[in-house]
This record gives structure tokens, C-alpha cells and sequence, in this order.
């Protein structure tokens, strides 16, 4: 029989190798009265009333509950992270002035139909990689100002502002699988390339009133590439617009040398302004 507050009965110990219960074996012998803890589960005691399964359910109610919320948890993920509903399926793009539309919506789409990190769709509004976006979308064209945002749930706005061209380059030896061909480039204000112009536009109306730059490389240039000062830069805007004032004479196009600089100023008479 077990003891009960209010009575000076003791009942056998279990044994086992616990030290408390040795040491409660050998005051237990001695005669010594030990305030045991009442043992209701049976873990120190014999008790052959007992029966785990009549134990009151709430034992085993936190067990229940975290089970059950470890698999709403893992249900809400699962619907969020893969359900079609949360996928980005419309890509705005504004601020274009030159860059193609479909070019840009092509780069923006290639990027988000690749694995997020290795298996989850990186087309989803929650692990959309913005940043990777905004990167190859730098990488790719000149722009003075890019901003990416993502509106729930499944669109994605780019507003983009393109830099202003300055100059027109004209590359005269730059190859095309071996054979020589002029190549035309748009240069900003610090003397980068902003885009490669078709041959066939440079008589648009957007680049007449643009100073043309001719220079002499082997190879092709590239975007972002800086082919000239942008103090230089400065310099002929300013020439572009002063020397017709003073002289009445409209500067045709600049020669530059290998190393970006000013060779001659030439008008279209074939006068030429030697720069010193």
C-alpha cells in the first residue's frame, strides 16, 4: 500500500540501480522515517493499481498538439511556397525609351523560371530573387535609375529610367568574324557606352543632333565600357555648342586616338580645329 499524507506507512521501493533508491533501501532498514514523495506514476514505487492507460488524457495533450501544429505549419508553407496562385504571371515595365520592351521582359522571364535554391519555383511571389534580377538587368544595359517591386501576388513592376545619350561613336576597324564593319555606339555624359546603334538608324532623327565621335579600334565595345573622359566629354558639349555661335561653322563629327583623346575638330567643309 502506498503512503499517504498523515500516516507513517512506507512502501517497497523498486529495485533498480538508482542510488536514491539505494539510499532509500538502507534508511527504509535502519528504521529511519523518510518523507518519500508520493510516487503516483510509479516510477520510484511498485504499484499494481496502476495502469498507464487509465493515466488522464491530458498527459498526452501537448504531444497532440505539437504534431498537430507541426503539420498545419508544414501545410501553410507547402501551400504558399507551391501553389500556381502565388506564381508571377505579369511583368510591367515602364520608363522604356530606347531598350525593347520584349527584350527586357525575356531577360526578367529567364531569370525567374530558374530553381530557387535548388528546388522551390522561382517564379514565387515569396522567394522571388529581385536582386539577381536587378543585377543581370544592370549588367545587360546602361540605366541611370532601376527599381524592381513585386505586387501581391503574382506581378512584378520594373520601373526603369535609361541614361541620356551625349555622343555618337563611330568605330570604323571593329571586325565581324573577320571582316571589317562600322559599328556605332551611344555614349552618355561620362563617357560609357549606353547601347550598339543598327547601321541602318544612324539616320534617325534621334541621333542627328548628336556630335559623332570616330575612333579606330580592333575589337567591339561593350555596354557600360568607358571609351573617353568624361572631362572630354564636357569639353566638346560645350565646343558643340559655342564655336557655332562665334564662327558660324557646325562641327561635323571628332576624331579621337587610341587613348581617348581629342585629335581634331572637323566641319563639314573638311576644315579641320586642331585641339592642343
Amino acid at each position: 500500500m502506498l503512503r499517504h499524507r498523515g500516516y507513517k506507512s512506507y512502501h517497497t521501493p523498486k529495485k533498480n540501480n538508482n542510488w536514491k533508491n539505494f539510499f532509500a533501501w538502507f534508511k527504509i532498514g535502519r528504521g529511519y522515517k523518510w518523507n518519500l514523495p508520493r510516487d503516483v506514476s510509479g516510477k520510484m514505487f511498485h504499484n499494481p493499481y496502476l495502469n498507464k492507460k487509465h493515466l488522464p488524457r491530458r498527459t498526452r495533450a501537448p504531444r497532440i498538439k505539437i504534431t498537430i501544429g507541426a503539420i498545419s505549419l508544414l501545410t501553410i508553407v507547402g501551400i504558399l511556397a507551391f501553389h500556381h496562385y502565388f506564381n508571377i504571371k505579369q511583368v510591367s515595365i515602364v520608363g522604356l525609351e530606347r531598350i525593347s520592351n520584349n527584350e527586357l521582359n525575356n531577360l526578367t522571364n529567364r531569370i525567374l523560371d530558374a530553381k530557387r535554391f535548388w528546388f522551390f519555383n522561382g517564379r514565387n511571389y515569396f522567394i522571388i530573387n529581385t536582386s539577381k534580377i536587378e543585377k543581370e538587368i544592370k549588367s545587360t544595359y546602361a540605366l541611370e535609375n532601376l527599381k524592381i517591386k513585386s505586387s501581391f501576388p503574382n506581378k512584378i513592376e520594373i520601373s526603369v529610367k535609361e541614361k541620356q545619350a551625349k555622343l555618337l561613336l563611330e568605330n570604323s576597324l571593329a571586325q565581324l568574324n573577320g571582316e571589317p564593319k562600322n559599328h556605332y555606339y551611344l555614349i552618355d555624359s561620362e563617357g560609357k557606352v549606353i547601347q550598339e546603334v543598327d547601321p541602318a538608324d544612324i539616320n534617325n532623327s534621334a541621333y542627328l543632333n548628336l556630335l559623332m565621335l570616330k575612333t579606330q579600334e580592333i575589337e567591339k565595345f561593350v555596354i557600360n565600357q568607358s571609351v573617353i573622359v568624361p572631362a572630354a566629354v564636357q569639353f566638346l558639349l560645350f565646343a558643340q555648342e559655342k564655336i557655332p555661335e562665334k564662327t558660324n561653322i557646325n562641327i561635323s563629327f571628332v576624331e579621337l586616338d587610341k587613348d581617348g583623346g581629342v585629335v581634331n575638330l572637323t566641319k563639314r567643309q573638311k576644315k579641320q580645329f586642331a585641339l592642343y
